[in-house]
């Protein structure tokens, strides 16, 4: 798309929590808040293993072990948005 490049936490793998059956790729682009990219093609380069793919017992589980992905992500990756603006002024 014509949206840029974006950090992003990115899920592979069959979703067991969801009894998920195909493998999928799923992306949290951080600091994204344009428009709908559903459908779109888009390129993707893995730096970083984060864990292995696992179930868990309930939807807030698997959020939560989600928010600290999400957090490893940004510390891997310092110039996302957020990081970048705290940057420039200080």
């Amino acid at each position: 798309t014509s949206n840029g490049i974006h950090n992003a936490a990115i899920g592979i793998g069959l979703r067991p929590t969801v009894n998920g059956t195909e493998r999928t790729i799923e992306a949290h682009l951080l600091d994204y808040s344009g428009e709908s990219i559903y459908g779109e093609s888009v390129s993707i380069g893995l730096t970083e293993r984060l864990r292995d793919e696992e179930r868990f017992e309930s939807l807030e589980e698997l959020c939560e072990a989600m928010s600290r992905d999400v957090a490893r992500t940004r510390e891997l990756n310092p110039m996302s948005l957020a990081n970048a603006e705290t940057r420039a002024i200080g």
